[in-house]
């Protein structure tokens, strides 16, 4: 329950963040792209267990983050 709540947290905090400042158009695709490629990572390297949630999409925006800090590190 406390990964489902910190989840849910990360989603609301960052998400609607970056859904601000990129607009949903940009955050969408990348949300939902991570999410699969996320699942599919972890099916390849855990082929005996069943795992699914938003964790890989929230490791996406991360990316999303430290990319545009890497990209503005100047101002």
């Amino acid at each position: 329950i406390i990964h489902l709540i910190m989840n849910l947290l990360m989603q609301l905090r960052v998400g609607v963040g970056l859904e601000k400042q990129f607009g949903a158009l940009r955050i969408a695709p990348i949300y939902v792209m991570s999410g699969i490629f996320g699942n599919i990572v972890s099916s390849i390297f855990f082929p005996t267990q069943i795992q699914v949630g938003a964790s890989g999409a929230l490791f996406g925006f991360m990316g999303v983050l430290v990319s545009d800090l890497i990209q503005n590190w100047s101002t």
